[in-house]
């Protein structure tokens, strides 16, 4: 509970000193507790084959793997374009845009393929993942390194910008009991999907060590969440429900 308003839009704080002398009705604002879905609704727009999601520029970027290209959407979720992957690049999964390149995984090539916003190929920037790293989805950047997920090690691999591997910053993220399907970072913490059909989770990881569940439900046999993303204090998690029907949850992250 936040306070007593005058209006219903929360314009002026109720002076509970003033004197009442008619029918007065007041509105109480309150905050949503930290990782409290707040929306659930179908999106039957974004790609049904989808990896991972990035945002830049008000737009959101998909890896469609079914097509293998990037499908790019307005913040209304209405498709704008494609980006072409090159021919080498065919097992695309997580993306993030960092210094206005787009950067996404290959699980086959153990890779990160790099391109222009307009979707030229620099493979100037590009780098190979570690062997171990054998498996590679969702990847985020923060503070200088690329964090990248690996669906088989249930693990958290990170390089630098120049793509060397830095060890000591990397950790397990075992607590969701599968494989990480997407990751995304916000507030000191870096958020994880899983592969929902065997434990549904979504799960927070602070300083290399796990802090909480913010979803930990039975999994739905064909379910799964395809992409996370932070904007504006809320988490939206692009999912594809038991029925194979498109959805985007959105959760509170305000403390």
């Amino acid at each position: 509970f936040q306070n007593w308003y005058q209006e219903q839009d929360y314009q002026n704080l109720f002076d509970f000193n003033t004197p009442i002398t008619k029918t007065t009705t007041l509105y109480a604002k309150w905050k949503p507790n930290y990782g409290t879905k707040i929306s659930n609704i179908v999106v039957t727009t974004i790609p049904e084959t989808g990896g991972g999601v990035a945002y830049h520029n008000n737009k959101f970027y998909f890896v469609d793997v079914g097509d293998d290209d990037i499908k790019v959407y307005n913040k209304a979720l209405q498709k704008e374009s494609d980006i072409s992957l090159h021919a080498d690049n065919g097992s695309s999964r997580g993306i993030e845009i960092y210094n206005n390149h787009i950067y996404t995984t290959d699980l086959g090539d153990d890779k990160v393929y790099v391109y222009s916003l307009d979707g030229v190929r620099d493979t100037s920037k590009e780098f190979n993942l570690h062997a171990d790293n054998g498996v590679a989805t969702g990847i985020v950047h923060h503070d200088g390194y690329f964090y990248i997920c690996d669906f088989t090690d249930q693990k958290v691999y990170v390089y630098n910008t120049g793509g060397v591997r830095d060890a000591t910053k990397e950790f397990s993220v075992s607590e969701l009991g599968v494989g990480p399907l997407d990751i995304a970072f916000y507030g000191g913490k870096f958020y994880l999907s899983s592969l929902a059909n065997t434990r549904d989770r979504i799960s927070t990881y602070q300083n290399k060590i796990f802090f909480s569940h913010i979803v930990d439900e039975e999994g739905e046999g064909n379910s799964f969440r395809q992409a996370l993303i932070v904007l504006d204090d809320l988490l939206y998690s692009f999912n594809l429900d038991d029925s194979q029907t498109k959805r985007l949850e959105v959760y509170n992250l305000m403390e």
